[in-house]
């Protein structure tokens, strides 16, 4: 459990009639977007702005989308001239709300109708982000082993033992440094946030260098530097989606998920907008220091059928002074990200991976 003196008990602030701007980036997502945009209208909180942002779909999901606008005219469709992608999409979203506060919803997620509602009514003074619990609805294809590790393995705010309340950056602190990996998301996805919208001007956009972890990366760029709410009441529902693969893919999906992972621990190594937090939390450095060269042996252990790729990634682990100090292998700290990079991209080259390319940017929208 959390030390009652690392969460303050909530303190309701006045806004229940503030605005609040729904995001809805879209692509592809036809067949449950009918369900996500009901949900959104259902909500009990009615001073709602509804952003649907298309990415270029080619499914009949704007068709979907402008049948909603025509029933309410809180809901607006907008269409990218160009598609750009998953987080791409997120941040053109965030820029044409104009609600005070943003909450950013999958295209198929769920809300519970008094979700905005409790949020809101979460919000304290110093608090400029709140986070609430979600549950999980797996589809049909999903396989075992990932349902056993969204239900029982994933850590969560609530598993950590975070009651309803203001956690302070120390306690966020505390909480990552008992992770099982320092890039295990435990804050939740983009659906489990309301978001005042001048933390943006002032934290910086979603990271569009990351894919999987960029909405984890945003929370901790938040949470590591002030205080957010939390809410432990379940008010969402993500959905898991399943799908089959070779042992191949298997494999070019884990070394995209390690190369997201060292991207991860860069930016929090080096990334200006994590400055503060190094300097608040410098233990967590230490922990993101060994993580990151990890990481790296892991690559290597990947790129070990070619030499010149091996040697590549290994310079890389010299990038920072913490990492430098154990292997005594000083390389440009500049050079240490785009190093890890061309060392994969040999491996692709070498093996002919088109899967594990794509993990190599981001994703095409979601």
């Amino acid at each position: 459990m959390t030390p009652p003196s690392e969460v303050d008990s909530l303190s309701a602030a006045p806004g229940a009639d503030c605005r609040v701007s729904i995001a809805v980036p879209v692509h592809n997502g036809a067949h449950h977007l009918a369900e996500t945009l009901t949900s959104i209208l259902e909500q009990t909180h009615a001073a709602l702005e509804i952003v649907v942002i298309d990415d270029n779909s080619s499914d009949g999901s704007v068709e979907v989308a402008e049948r909603f606008a025509q029933r309410d005219s809180r809901v607006n469709v907008l269409h990218n001239e160009l598609n750009l992608g998953m987080v791409g999409n997120w941040n053109r979203a965030v820029s044409v709300c104009s609600g005070r506060w943003i909450h950013l919803t999958g295209q198929d997620d769920l809300l519970a109708p008094t979700a905005i509602e409790i949020m809101l009514s979460a919000v304290t003074d110093e608090s400029r982000l709140v986070m609430a619990a979600r549950r999980f609805s797996f589809e049909a294809n999903c396989p075992r082993p990932l349902r056993r590790a969204y239900t029982w393995e994933l850590p969560t705010l609530e598993t950590l033992g975070v009651p309803s309340g203001v956690v302070t950056p120390a306690a966020a602190a505390r909480l990552v440094s008992r992770l099982p990996s320092p890039c295990t998301n435990f804050l939740g996805e983009p659906v489990c946030g309301l978001i005042r919208h001048d933390i943006f001007k002032d934290r910086g956009p979603f990271n569009e260098g990351l894919s999987q972890l960029a909405d984890y990366e945003f929370w901790l760029r938040c949470v590591l530097q002030e205080p957010f709410v939390h809410v432990a009441q379940p008010l969402f529902r993500f959905r898991v989606h399943g799908g089959s693969a070779t042992q191949t893919n298997l494999a070019d999906r884990v070394q995209g998920v390690h190369l997201e992972y060292a991207r991860l621990l860069l930016e929090l190594l080096e990334g200006e907008r994590f400055s503060e937090a190094r300097q608040l939390h410098p233990a967590l450095v230490e922990l993101w220091e060994e993580s990151l060269l990890n990481e790296v042996v892991i690559l290597q252990k990947f790129a070990r059928c070619d030499a010149q790729a091996a040697a590549t990634i290994q310079d890389a682990a010299g990038g920072h002074p913490g990492l430098a100090r154990r292997i005594n292998q000083p390389v440009s700290l500049q050079q240490r990200l785009q190093n890890i990079l061309a060392a994969a991209r040999i491996q692709i080259r070498r093996l002919g991976s088109a899967s594990l390319g794509r993990h190599l940017g981001p994703r095409a929208g979601r």
